[in-house]
């Protein structure tokens, strides 16, 4: 059974920022938000609008895209880079919005980038994973405004798509070949 690592962050939920005084054009690179606010700021945002679960959903599409996953025999698992102390909070929100349960979830500790966790299949925002993916490893980076400039010459294994449907049309081409 292969593999896929789901980001949940600019991918299937968000935090409004835009209370903030941060719009979301505005966030034109990776760490802008950060740089905007300040380290401390931020994480004290971020702290509070999870474990209020003030987050938006960005793609309903999640209960499919799973069970349509699991169809192709592709095992999905929810996959975050956050505090530890937001895990309670983050495993709430998805099971209360999508069904999905402890088993399929994994907190990686700051820093950590997914396509060097073995996964087969990577669902992700960050332009740090396209820039350190490994051959063995596909990765389908969402589509955002602070991840147009990353340089994807020659990376043969990373496909920009627009949201989980268009994941899904990409690995029903590729479980096809």
């Amino acid at each position: 059974m292969k593999t896929l690592a789901l980001d949940i962050d600019g991918v299937i939920g968000t935090i409004n920022y835009q209370k903030y005084g941060i719009n979301g054009s505005d966030i034109i690179y990776w760490n802008y938000i950060k740089d905007k606010l300040g380290e401390s700021r931020f994480s004290e945002i971020y702290e509070k609008e999870w474990k209020e679960g003030n987050i938006k959903i960005i793609d309903n599409y999640v209960s499919i895209f799973i069970k349509n996953c699991q169809e192709m025999d592709i095992r999905v698992i929810v996959n975050s880079v956050r505090d530890l102390r937001l895990v309670d909070c983050t495993v709430k929100w998805l099971n209360k919005n999508f069904g999905i349960g402890v088993n399929e979830i994994k907190i990686l500790g700051q820093d950590a980038l997914k396509v060097k966790m073995g996964y087969d299949y990577v669902v992700d925002d960050n332009p740090l994973e396209a820039i350190s993916i490994p051959l063995n490893t596909i990765l389908f980076l969402i589509d955002a405004p602070y991840n147009k400039n990353v340089n994807l010459k020659g990376k043969k294994n990373v496909f920009r798509v627009k949201n989980l449907q268009d994941v899904e049309r990409n690995l029903n081409l590729l479980y096809c070949l």
